[in-house]
């Protein structure tokens, strides 16, 4: 049975929301503001989650998209809408996470701030193969849509996309550093023919080793004014400008001297950055190529200490800078029940979260409720525009 009904808002994961006699039926892809025909998939019975048939009235919010993938690559949800709206879709999500999983009463939510470019920003993507060519996943499928363009990748990345022999592997990952110039193909598989006349520097990475192929397996970015390295596949902000803009509002959050402890630490982003406003910064990463990365970006920073361990595993460490500042930048899961245990052992004043996804940023904020932590502000970040991921700089105090 097709349904018609307005699109009256949006949920996580880029999806309309909209209501027949009162119940809510979630339509992927469909736009705040429009007027569309829709399938119900599956009916839950309070809810329903449909499928998008036609646009029976634009919203006004929409606008045309740039890449000719647009509608059919599950990379971006949402080049058909202005950036302006999808940056107040995305503050309204973290508001809903925080009320509705985290159990906050109107939560201190800014609006969501731009965080660089709307299209070119990203310095790394990850690909698989079809036809030769670099593929992404088709929207909400396994199938693979093969490239041409990809408008949100950097310059610098977009154009090894045509790089030859890439059919040759299971998958890669290309990445680039904006301010250096620098640029590294990570590959799966056996090293292409031809590929000594890329002109750029390959590595492979297996079971957390990275092995150097042609040129150095790392490459070089600077944020906030420090350079750093990153090899290989090793996690960095996937958006320069981005980063420069987390680190300036991290920054903000957390203050300065005394004891930082810096949680999930990976490269060293926020302790060779915000680190040099503090007396001291204990350190806690697990991933081995990063805490190789951190461990070069640090040096000569005496007043910085790196523990290689999971947080979850570091309570001793973290109990012995008690009354410290801590910035927490975990995983897409959060924080959990065992990264909040561990952080309250360090009694700290204030918490700095960092969290790429607001369910768990919902869910993380009502353990810290109950562990005796008020929730200040939470900033939502635009590092993915064109997307519905959102960063989101989170204070809490004790």
């Amino acid at each position: 049975m097709i349904h018609q009904a307005p699109i009256e808002s949006v949920g996580h994961g880029a999806v309309g929301v909209a209501r027949i006699d009162g119940k809510v039926h979630f339509v992927p892809d469909a736009l705040p503001g429009s007027v569309v025909r829709f399938e119900v998939e599956e009916d839950k019975g309070t809810w329903a989650r449909a499928r998008l048939v036609d646009v029976v009235d634009p919203s006004p919010f929409s606008t045309e998209p740039v890449c000719r993938h647009a509608d059919e690559c599950g990379g971006c949800q949402w080049q058909r809408a202005r950036p302006i709206a999808q940056r107040e879709w995305k503050r309204r999500v973290v508001v809903d996470s925080l009320e509705r999983i985290g159990g906050l009463a109107e939560p201190p939510v800014s609006r969501t701030r731009q965080a660089g470019s709307s299209y070119g920003y990203r310095n790394r993507m990850d690909f698989s193969v079809r036809a030769g060519r670099p593929a992404l996943h088709r929207r909400r499928s396994e199938d693979l849509v093969a490239l041409e363009e990809c408008p949100v990748l950097h310059p610098l990345v977009e154009t090894m996309l045509g790089l030859a022999g890439l059919g040759e592997l299971d998958g890669f990952t290309l990445r680039a550093g904006i301010r250096t110039g620098d640029r590294l193909v990570v590959i799966q598989g056996d090293l292409p023919d031809g590929a000594d006349r890329w002109g750029v520097p390959v590595c492979r990475v297996a079971r957390g080793e990275v092995e150097s192929l042609i040129g150095p397996p790392f490459l070089r970015e600077v944020v906030a004014g420090v350079p750093f390295r990153i090899t290989g596949s090793a996690f960095f902000q996937n958006s320069t400008e981005g980063a420069d803009v987390l680190a300036e509002v991290v920054a903000a959050s957390a203050g300065r001297g005394g004891t930082l402890l810096d949680l999930y630490a990976g490269g060293g982003l926020f302790s060779c950055t915000i680190g040099r406003r503090f007396d001291r910064v204990v350190a806690v990463e697990s991933a081995g190529l990063a805490t190789d990365d951190f461990a070069h970006n640090a040096a000569g920073l005496d007043h910085i200490e790196l523990h290689r361990s999971r947080v979850e595993d570091a309570g001793d460490v973290v109990a012995s800078v008690s009354g410290s500042t801590v910035i927490a930048d975990p995983p897409r899961a959060g924080l959990g029940r065992k990264g909040v245990d561990v952080i309250v052992r360090a009694d700290p004043a204030r918490i700095v979260l960092v969290s790429c996804d607001p369910g768990s940023l919902g869910r993380d904020a009502r353990l810290l409720a109950e562990a005796g932590y008020r929730l200040v502000e939470s900033v939502p970040l635009d590092l993915f525009p064109q997307t519905f991921h959102v960063e989101v700089v989170s204070t809490f105090v004790r």
